[in-house]
């Protein structure tokens, strides 16, 4: 069917359901009607011939058109309806930052979960491990720093009282040596000792967190090593997964042998 307007050439979506149809035509103004063979002039066309359902199709038109109309405006809204929802989904997802899920999914891009298990044990476990070395440092570090000071204060008060041409000190060099003295024993040596005392409490605190560290790293670590012996990994996982186990198992086994042998020991030596 010719949908060109015959004067200007415009194209129209016209059909056979349209037979019969006037039209303006938008860009030339030509009164145009919808014949059988397509679009033509109003004044050279004739009055098209009526088919039998003609009169039907006629009346039905409307219908079909109304329910055409409310189906797109039905379309619409819910388009417009998602699109609002969209909108206060990602509103509120702004606000609140991403969920859980989104970092779980990030998580899985990295690394599958047996492999962050592993990581994440393998990490509180050394932590757990140095962390003991690291707090007897920092005791020892202190306690180190109040026996130079001291050390540096005996030398200065020596120099000043044990000349070697055997003269005795200045009123001035006592005067100082009182008061270098005096702030020693009121202050810097009571602030020196109250620093290594603190080291050694923290030391003894940091006990029960460095074994729980240890034995949640463990569990961790044995749930991923299990997790790299699934027939799917790679072999180098495979081997790492079992090697993983048997040493836990040798610590744990160690741990428990090394401590029936000190009850025991403890127990002999009490007879």
């Amino acid at each position: 069917m010719n949908n060109a307007c015959p004067e200007c050439g415009a194209v129209y979506a016209v059909t056979e359901n349209d037979i019969g149809r006037r039209i303006a035509c938008k860009k030339c103004n030509a009164r145009l009607v919808v014949a059988e063979e397509g679009l033509v002039k109003e004044d050279a066309a004739a009055a098209p011939p009526r088919k039998e359902d003609t009169g039907e199709r006629e009346r039905d038109r409307p219908r079909r058109r109304d329910d055409e109309e409310r189906e797109e405006r039905g379309s619409r809204r819910k388009r417009d309806r998602d699109d609002d929802a969209g909108d206060a989904a990602d509103a509120v997802r702004k606000i609140r930052g991403p969920g859980m899920g989104e970092y779980l999914n990030k998580m899985k891009g990295v690394a599958d979960l047996p492999t962050w298990l592993y990581g994440i044990g393998l990490f509180l476990t050394i932590y757990g491990f140095f962390s003991v070395g690291l707090d007897r440092a920092t005791t020892a570090g202190r306690q180190g720093k109040y026996e130079s000071e001291r050390l540096d204060w005996e030398v200065y008060k020596r120099g000043v009282n044990d000349k070697p041409d055997g003269k005795a000190p200045s009123a001035d060099e006592s005067k100082r040596l009182d008061e270098k003295e005096k702030e020693w024993n009121k202050s810097t040596e009571p602030g020196l000792m109250d620093s290594v005392k603190f080291a050694a409490a923290s030391e003894k605190k940091a006990v029960w967190y460095n074994v729980m560290f240890k034995m949640i790293g463990f569990f961790l670590l044995a749930f991923g090593a299990i997790g790299f012996l699934k027939p799917d990994e790679s072999p180098l996982k495979r081997i790492l997964g079992g090697a993983t186990i048997l040493l836990i198992l040798l610590q744990v086994i160690g741990g428990g042998v090394g401590i029936n042998l000190q009850m025991g020991g403890g127990g002999g030596a009490g007879g």
